[in-house]
């Protein structure tokens, strides 16, 4: 099981674009690579520069599908830039639970059950949103070193 702590979080501003998808982990992945292809190729066209990583925030999730946010970290004048599908919004300041995932995006769904497991036994109340940031680049690092620190806003 991961290890995890509770801690307060500073916001982070971002640029993002809405998609949908199955818990398949294919599909989340396609989903998520055309997300950021979306938003980064609006920072590009407007000479936007990321400020931190890219990052997911998830308020919607079930057994059967998500909706979710994909995009980058951004100064928080840029996300005045926003137009058309891309949107700007900041992640919630205060209590979160924190852990850190390493490796494949397709293990991460077990890691998020044994710290919700861990954190009801705490009597910690998780609230929504989620939120990952994708700390290298899948590209171009070996799937079993991937990095992924995940938020989950809590009481």
């Amino acid at each position: 099981m991961p290890e995890f702590e509770k801690l307060t979080t500073e916001e982070i501003s971002y640029l993002y674009v809405e998609r949908e998808s199955s818990m398949d982990p294919v599909e989340i992945g396609q989903a998520m690579g055309s997300a950021f292809e979306a938003v980064y190729a609006f920072m590009m066209r407007n000479n936007i520069t990321p400020t931190g990583p890219a990052l997911s925030v998830y308020d919607d999730m079930s057994a059967d599908g998500m909706k979710f946010r994909a995009g980058f970290a951004v100064a928080k004048a840029d996300i005045a830039k926003a137009e058309g599908n891309v949107k700007g919004d900041v992640t919630p300041a205060g209590p979160a639970v924190h852990f850190t995932h390493i490796g494949s995006y397709d293990t991460l769904r077990e890691g998020y059950g044994a710290v919700m497991k861990a954190v009801a036994k705490q009597c910690i109340t998780l609230k929504s949103p989620t939120w990952e940031l994708y700390m290298n680049d899948p590209g171009t690092t070996p799937e079993a070193e991937l990095i992924t620190e995940c938020y989950l806003a809590c009481d």
